[in-house]
């Protein structure tokens, strides 16, 4: 979770940019609606894990089962996506 939420702090120049363009084209009213969309939070990963652990019991069954993955091929993205 605080990796996840690290991209706020990743992107928070990138997302300032985005919302005064959107205030200049579309408003201050319009901007701040779409504001909670720019960034991350953790209500978002965990409503994700919770339908994840609903449907499939563990994450490690979404791997498996739900997307099909297999141990190579985890292996493989894990080797890809995680540092050290």
């Amino acid at each position: 979770m605080n990796n996840y939420l690290l991209t706020n702090d990743y992107t928070k120049d990138r997302i300032g940019k985005y919302y005064d363009a959107m205030v200049e084209k579309n408003g201050q009213t319009a901007a701040d609606t779409m504001k909670p969309l720019l960034g991350v939070q953790s209500s978002y990963l965990q409503a994700g894990l919770d339908e994840v652990n609903e449907k499939y019991g563990s994450f490690d069954s979404y791997i498996t089962d739900g997307l099909g993955l297999s141990d190579s091929e985890l292996n493989d993205l894990r080797g890809k996506l995680v540092e050290g």
